[in-house]
């Protein structure tokens, strides 16, 4: 047994009268909601940086630390404590990674001390000045800037 199908053609339905009264809603509500959704999506990817910026801080300043405690100064002229820095900022910055562009050098907000508060013990104070996307998310800010700071001490 064979079946056919049959189509019947109507008339089309225009599509504002399907829609009714409501034409247009749906992108009035977009253009109310998409900019506070990008306030989150720009917030969420702001702070991540400034989470992963401060913990690369820390680690780089533990290398720092670690590196200045290891390092035999050989020259006899200059201070131990001023050739420990140096070389501890230069193991600072091997350590970032690209993401983070500290550099005492370029910017003098970025900096790294190195002290020894009592014999046999080394501390370093590293400060990075984060330039923000987004600058009114973040409190504390001054400048379009975070000033992200980490302490180590080695003994």
């Amino acid at each position: 047994m064979k079946t056919v199908c049959c189509r019947t053609f109507s008339r089309p339905i225009p599509l504002r009268s399907k829609l009714g009264k409501h034409f247009g809603v749906a992108a009035v509500e977009l253009a109310l909601v998409m900019p506070l959704l990008f306030l989150i999506l720009f917030g969420m990817i702001q702070w991540g940086l400034i989470i992963s910026a401060q913990i690369a801080i820390q680690q780089a300043n533990e290398v720092a630390v670690r590196s200045a405690l290891l390092f035999t100064p050989n020259d006899p002229g200059m201070d131990d404590l001023q050739e420990r820095e140096e070389q501890a900022k230069f193991a600072a910055q091997t350590a970032l990674p690209s993401t983070v562009h500290w550099d005492p050098v370029a910017n003098p907000e970025n900096s790294l001390s190195l002290t020894e508060p009592v014999p046999d013990m080394l501390q370093a104070d590293m400060t990075y000045a984060m330039n923000l996307m987004m600058p009114f998310l973040v409190p504390n800010s001054q400048n379009g800037k975070l000033y992200l700071r980490a302490k180590s001490v080695i003994r």
